[in-house]
């Protein structure tokens, strides 16, 4: 019996090392099908997006920061991302993303 996870939560999900190592890196794994197919990643910071303009912000990144041979699997991971706004410092606030069911 083989385990996938479904979900990874990235938390500073809007910060310089999100988009300049870990977006991009978590792209080329997707695009050479190094992550389970069914991974859902889920973006966390304080910043105030939904799922379409954290979207819009790491196609942004991944243009700037992605090997221009990588660019093509852009759309496809593109699909694998959602957002939850989180202050991590309120505990009170970590219940939305527990429920988050993408």
């Amino acid at each position: 019996m083989t385990f996938a996870a479904q979900k990874l939560i990235l938390f500073g999900a809007t910060g310089d090392l999100a988009q300049r190592m870990l977006l991009p890196s978590l792209c080329a794994l997707h695009a050479d099908s190094l992550v389970p197919a069914e991974l859902r990643i889920i973006g966390t910071a304080r910043s105030a997006h939904d799922d379409a303009s954290y979207r819009q912000f790491a196609a942004k990144a991944l243009e700037t920061y992605l090997p221009e041979d990588r660019k093509a699997a852009i759309p496809a991971f593109l699909a694998c991302l959602f957002y939850q706004p989180l202050d991590a410092t309120d505990p009170a606030q970590f219940p939305a993303l527990a429920d988050i069911r993408q």
